[in-house]
């Protein structure tokens, strides 16, 4: 399995363009790219000759699924995300509106405060967020539905690989990360980073869940499995027992 990965959008996500060289067929795993810049993602995926069979999205946060259009446009492929996180794809604000209707106020991404508002433009099919106290402008854009929803034990097949579906909610409600027994490695979302876990104080989000997520599910698998996060550099789940302050 050949995986290359992207930094890519406004707060860094990795992209992961994941591939079996012998078949040249392959997914991309949360194109988080905006405007131009899917460039360098569909280059690689032109320069190997690789058939992109699945877009597959580890949850349905913008900046992991803000390129899903301009992904969907140039491979044809299909775009694959839990059951609990499909929602999201089409209005990714809808966390921040579904607070609001509550009568709760919604943190900031970025800061955590509370004095965050919402510009909706849905004609061109985005949202933007502001935050008055750190000054953070994040656009949110919409994806296209799902072409499939997945749940927990699912698989995912491409080339000669297949790739297992784990529920792991607590990020938000539908999240999920993605194991290869036979390769050894794990993409994470953001369940796991080194160092670090997924956020917890933002919407729809269970820091129960997330920690459940952790110790009934991930920490299960072999100490030498390699994990790939959504952001942030690569670890293994031995390291993260080992030094990771939320796990200890």
């Amino acid at each position: 399995m050949k995986i290359k990965c992207f930094v890519v959008g406004p707060i860094s996500t990795n992209c992961y363009v994941t591939s079996c060289e012998e078949t040249r067929e392959a997914i991309v795993i949360d194109p988080g790219f905006v405007n131009d810049g899917g460039g360098e993602v569909l280059e690689e995926i032109r320069k190997e000759g690789l058939t992109v069979k699945y877009i597959v999205i580890t949850h349905g946060h913008s900046d992991h699924t803000s390129g899903d259009a301009i992904m969907k446009k140039a491979t044809g492929a299909k775009i694959l995300v839990h059951e609990k996180d499909a929602a999201l794809l089409p209005e990714p604000w809808k966390g921040i509106t579904g607070m609001v209707e509550k009568g709760e106020s919604a943190p900031c991404p970025a800061c955590g405060s509370q004095s965050v508002h919402l510009e909706i433009d849905e004609d061109k099919e985005k949202a933007s967020v502001n935050c008055d106290d750190c000054g953070m402008q994040l656009d949110l854009f919409a994806s296209p539905p799902a072409d499939r929803t997945m749940k927990d034990g699912d698989t995912i097949a491409f080339g000669n690989y297949k790739l297992q579906v784990i529920h792991t909610p607590g990020h938000s409600k539908g999240g999920i990360s993605l194991y290869c027994k036979e390769e050894n490695i794990l993409f994470s979302g953001d369940t796991l980073f080194a160092g670090s876990i997924g956020r917890t104080d933002i919407f729809h989000s269970s820091y129960e869940q997330i920690m459940d997520s952790l110790k009934n599910k991930l920490l299960t698998l072999p100490d030498n499995t390699v994990v790939y996060p959504g952001h942030g550099e690569k670890t293994t789940i031995g390291k993260e027992k080992e030094s990771n302050p939320y796990i200890k």
